[in-house]
């Protein structure tokens, strides 16, 4: 009985609410589908602890950071592997500790670009159990060896029209909001799930906002990983394409303009539909310093699309094109 509606539901998000074309909505929900009934003779197997170096290589999913854009999550910092496979198996609390400085536009869609000082505190209980500023809270309710999936509540920081972040440290603030109005922080609730080939990682998360900008929102991402040695440190390295797509009601809070907007702002009214909004590339570089002390290059470009990118407000006084890249040092403790 419940085979139907969650055909019929999973068909309606991917196609009809999304507006996906279909040769990215029918990929989405066979995927969707399929994955669980492909992996469900796995379920009777436990999994195996894997070397926790190359699990955070291969791990390097995009988060959305303060300024609302998608960047590589940090590392959780070197851990040796006997040490981390075994607070991992006994399923003791791990907590990591650390900050930097991240170059990023004002806003979303925005041509310039300031400093901001990020902090960073992660929690994970075991194998299952995370939680910090930039994943949300998640639990990994499937936790097998090559597929991983649970449910997530997700972060994400508002926007304000006279003021260019909580963590701006250096850039001078923006006036191309003034007149669109402040967005609130936005508490999402949905799910997430990784699909690990080694080397490559498949991810998928969509999460629905309950505040601020009460819209839906996904992200499918591709990661290769590696460790490079030879050079001093191992440096463990993963890059990859992204795509980010959003309802009408995220696409509008950002690039919508209402008739009283238009009229305090200076820019013409827009109505936004929902589909993807940007796509792009990111990198990320971990290099150990010590057993539990590790420094984090990220690096990403992107590029706004569809209604996003035609948007009054990126097209009069922003870029399409947008750039990112932070420092960050972290401690496992």
């Amino acid at each position: 009985m419940l085979v139907k509606p969650l055909f019929i539901t999973l068909w309606r998000l991917t196609f009809y609410r999304l507006s996906l074309p279909i040769y990215l909505s029918l990929p989405i929900y066979l995927s969707l589908l399929c994955l669980p009934l492909l992996y469900l003779p796995l379920l009777a197997h436990a999994q195996t602890p894997t070397n926790t170096v190359e699990q955070s290589a291969h791990s390097q999913k995009s988060q959305t950071l303060y300024t609302g854009a998608t960047l590589p999550k940090l590392s959780q910092g070197p851990k040796t592997s006997r040490m981390s496979e075994a607070v991992a198996a006994s399923g003791d609390w791990s907590f990591t500790i650390g900050g930097g400085t991240l170059l990023s536009p004002n806003y979303l869609g925005d041509d310039a670009y300031s400093v901001s000082a990020v902090p960073f505190i992660r929690v994970t209980k075991g194998e299952k159990f995370f939680t910090s500023v930039q994943e949300g809270i998640g639990f990994r309710a499937l936790n097998m060896k090559t597929f991983k999936a649970g449910p997530l509540m997700s972060l994400e920081w508002g926007r304000d029209e006279d003021d260019g972040g909580p963590f701006r440290i250096a850039g001078s603030r923006t006036r191309d909001l003034i007149g669109l109005g402040d967005i609130d922080t936005s508490i999402g609730l949905g799910a997430f799930a990784e699909l690990d080939l080694g080397k490559v990682t498949i991810s998928g998360k969509m999460t629905q906002a309950i505040s601020g900008h009460d819209g839906l929102t996904g992200q499918l991402a591709l990661r290769y990983s590696g460790i490079l040695t030879g050079y001093g440190p191992p440096l463990i390295y993963s890059f990859g394409p992204n795509v980010d797509f959003a309802d009408r009601s995220f696409m509008n809070a950002y690039f919508g303009i209402s008739q009283s907007q238009a009229l305090a702002s200076g820019l013409a009214p827009y109505t936004a539909s929902n589909g993807i909004s940007q796509y792009g590339l990111s990198a990320n570089g971990i290099v150990p310093l010590s057993r539990t002390v590790s420094m984090n290059v990220i690096l990403s470009l992107s590029r706004l699309t569809g209604d996003a990118a035609n948007a009054p407000l990126v097209m009069e006084r922003g870029s399409k094109n947008q750039a990112f890249g932070g420092l960050f040092f972290a401690r496992k403790f």
